[in-house]
């Protein structure tokens, strides 16, 4: 009785992973193309739930930091002569230092004011990243070549950049 009472509790979990079974059988690309792009979507949507669940704050300026991240990952390899795997980690300490300060000197002044106040803030931090990462690089496409960017893998059949592999671990 309480196996038949569990089944029925989960059941859209185990409709979910069989889906994903018969999908991985099926059409083995999708999957793995499926597992890509949700692995890098958690990258991305990961810090945002963080900070609205944990801390409490509606940030809007999310996306605006990781794009300059992104630029500023770009300038390393290029000036620096960096990897840009490797000059993820300087990036990362120079963008926790900045929001460090702009929750010091912003943020901590309207964290008790409501969520439209916050709402406000970030969207104004986020104007302001936004136009001086325009003003600053332009919105001319760049890229960084690596010899490893253009390497590939094979897994059931199906072939895929190396690279991306790299989000999905």
């Amino acid at each position: 009785m309480e196996s038949i009472s569990f089944l029925k509790k989960h059941r859209n979990v185990f409709l979910l992973i069989a889906v994903i079974v018969v999908v991985a059988i099926w059409k083995p690309h999708a999957a793995i193309y499926g597992l890509q792009r949700g692995s890098l979507y958690s990258l991305v949507g990961l810090p945002l739930s963080l900070t609205l669940g944990v801390v409490g704050i509606m940030n809007l300026a999310h996306g605006d930091f990781l794009s300059l991240g992104i630029y500023f990952v770009y300038l390393f390899s290029t000036n620096l002569g960096m990897d840009p795997l490797l000059s993820i980690i300087p990036v990362f300490v120079l963008l926790f230092l900045l929001g460090v300060v702009i929750y010091k000197l912003t943020v901590t002044r309207v964290l008790k004011s409501g969520h439209l106040n916050q709402l406000l803030l970030t969207f104004g931090i986020s104007m302001i990243l936004l136009e001086a990462m325009n003003l600053i690089w332009t919105s001319r496409p760049r890229s960084v070549y690596v010899e490893y960017s253009s390497s590939s893998t094979t897994i059931a059949g199906v072939r895929f950049g190396t690279y991306e592999l790299l989000y999905v671990l």
